[in-house]
């Protein structure tokens, strides 16, 4: 058994693959094991990974696609680490990542480490249409940048695939029930630039479906004032001029970001419906 896991699961990330792995295996603390999961990619994700030929490298290939949490909790089952770290196939650690993730642990004895990641670097200016996955303030808990013991992991079961989005959000506060999570601004994770296409824009609503969840089940205030979810977004659409407000809060470098402002209202009411019918079928009341 190795002291330390990274587990990752992949999909169609062949964009940032490489400068992932490159710098995962040039980590200080090089004792470690990699369990890759890829979620039947269908771009050359698979074949990039084995070009690295580095016995630390443990790629298992599922034969259709489960979806990331699915993966997520297979990678997890074949991890053999007593403390377990987690980032995503578009992120970048920083070369101390795993060194400052087990001074942590081994000081502290908690149950989880949340890190800081960072979109593109430190001092990036987000645009509008950039996916920003910033955690540079704790209370996140996304699995670009967590850690936690396999006991803890053991004790509370794997990660919720009915969850989908925010399945890491749920993890997390059940580990919360039974240890302690700190926060550390030294095991830093960079996220590579990605960005929004309209598709994936317009899907994007579905991700507040989650938040009915983790209500009903962890009486979850992050995101909501009183019951109302996403307030300021609630109030683009009750006041659609307040739409046009949103955009011009972001920077604009390119075409990107303005084929959105279009459907940025759809896009609002659609998550609204969504919202309301899950809160039906949950049997719960958020506006």
């Amino acid at each position: 058994m190795v002291e330390v896991s990274v587990v990752m699961c992949v999909y169609n990330v062949a964009r940032y693959i490489e400068h992932c792995l490159t710098a995962l295996l040039n980590q200080s603390h090089s004792d470690f094991e990699l369990v890759i999961v890829d979620d039947h990619s269908t771009d050359n994700t698979v074949e990039l990974i084995m070009g690295f030929n580095d016995k630390r490298v443990r790629l298992l290939r599922n034969n259709k696609n489960f979806g990331v949490t699915a993966s997520r909790n297979i990678a997890i089952a074949h991890a053999s680490g007593r403390y377990l770290f987690f980032t995503d196939g578009d992120c970048a650690v920083d070369r101390e990542w795993i060194r400052n993730g087990l001074k942590v642990f081994r000081e502290t004895g908690c149950a989880g480490i949340e890190g800081v990641t960072y979109f593109v670097g430190k001092d990036y200016k987000p645009c509008f249409a950039d996916k920003v996955i910033d955690t540079r303030v704790g209370g996140q808990y996304m699995t670009c940048n967590m850690a936690y013991t396999r006991e803890i992991i053991d004790r509370v079961g794997l990660m919720d695939d009915s969850f989908g989005y925010c399945a890491d959000r749920d993890f997390a506060l059940r580990v919360k029930k039974h240890g302690i999570i700190l926060f550390s601004d030294r095991t830093i994770v960079t996220h590579l630039l990605a960005v929004w296409t309209v598709k994936g824009f317009i899907k994007s609503a579905s991700r507040i479906k989650s938040r009915v969840k983790l209500f009903k089940i962890h009486h979850e205030q992050a995101c909501l004032l009183g019951r109302i979810v996403y307030p300021r977004n609630l109030l683009a659409v009750l006041f659609p001029p307040l739409t046009l407000l949103i955009p011009f809060c972001h920077r604009f470098r390119r075409w990107d970001d303005l084929k959105l402002i279009p459907f940025l209202y759809p896009m609002l009411l659609y998550e609204r419906l969504i919202l309301w019918r899950e809160c039906l079928r949950e049997g719960v009341f958020l506006v």
